[in-house]
């Protein structure tokens, strides 16, 4: 198939915009809800409420990351009363992670401010195009992560 060079261009040019557009705004979002959780933060909150409790290695190998960074992430959690660790029922050496309810209204208040963001971004979008950008992001990070390290 061939690739057409200006629409590579494009991409490449616009996904690094995004990229850092989209930081900014997600401190926006944040300083708007009243927090101050990092990204890092938010995305192992995400991954502990659809997971339920769970250890470091299941969080590393979902997020594509390092034990030892997952690890460290997930000690700020702990520290600030969000997250906390808890035996293994099956293997009382090993330890998971669940959410507390301090975690789990602090994942609903950012995951509310962050949707109302998105929805004033695409107001004036129709519902089809909102429905297809979202679909196109999840095949372009399904691309994503099959050339993550």
């Amino acid at each position: 198939m061939a690739v057409d060079e200006d629409v590579l261009a494009s991409l490449e040019r616009e996904v690094t915009v995004l990229l850092r557009r989209a930081e900014r705004v997600r401190l926006g979002a944040a300083e708007r809800a009243g927090s101050s959780l990092d990204r890092s933060g938010y995305l192992l909150l995400l991954q502990l409420s659809e997971l339920g409790p769970v250890g470091v290695t299941a969080l590393a190998q979902r997020l594509a990351l390092d034990a030892s960074t997952i690890t460290r992430q997930v000690a700020r959690l702990v520290e600030s009363g969000l997250v906390i660790r808890e035996p293994d029922q099956e293997d009382r050496r090993a330890v998971r992670h669940r959410l507390t309810p301090a975690g789990r209204r602090e994942l609903r208040t950012l995951r509310r401010a962050r949707r109302e963001l998105f929805a004033e971004l695409l107001e004036d979008w129709s519902e089809d195009e909102r429905a297809q950008f979202s679909r196109l992001l999840v095949r372009f990070n399904e691309a994503l992560s099959r050339h993550e390290r």
